[in-house]
């Protein structure tokens, strides 16, 4: 076949290629624009990879009987689920934020998690905040609404408890 502007079929073959072209840098473009946001939507998702390990660390023993915060950190429990459902409600804050406006208890719930492609450690602390860190990296996450104290001994910020 000669492909010439004379030719009838040169023009339809033309139109063909064409269509079947825009076709496919529209799914690409698609599908580009479809992995970008599931990238960009990632800053609120994580997966958690092994179970919750609870761990309390309480130096003096003496005081272990006898300590109120100590009694609630043993009765302290969260579920996967509820691991799930707290970080949904967590906020990304600064170190000096962290530091600012929430307390430390000696009570938390530990875990390997994926999060924006990368293993980290998470701690869950009673005083209602997440550090997930790793050798490169630590990010602070911490939760001030009403949904929240329902998950944690103290409420976050206001770390004078004024």
């Amino acid at each position: 076949t000669i492909h010439n502007s004379t030719n009838p079929n040169y023009s339809r073959e033309c139109q063909k290629l064409i269509f079947f072209m825009n076709k496919n840098i529209f799914f690409l473009t698609l599908g580009i624009f479809l992995v970008n946001q599931l990238f960009s939507q990632q800053d609120s998702v994580i997966f958690i990879r092994s179970a919750l390990e609870k761990k309390i660390e309480f130096k003096d023993t003496i005081s272990k009987k006898n300590h109120d915060l100590y009694k609630e950190c043993l009765d302290w429990k969260l579920s996967t689920e509820d691991a799930y459902k707290i970080f949904g409600m967590m906020k990304s804050i600064s170190s000096e934020a962290k530091a600012g406006l929430y307390n430390w208890l000696p009570c938390y719930f530990e875990s390997k998690v994926l999060f924006n492609g990368c293993v980290y450690t998470m701690e869950i602390n009673a005083a209602s905040f997440i550090v997930l860190y790793n050798k490169w990296s630590t990010l602070y996450f911490g939760c001030q609404s009403a949904e929240c104290k329902n998950y944690f001994i103290l409420p976050g910020g206001n770390a004078s408890g004024d």
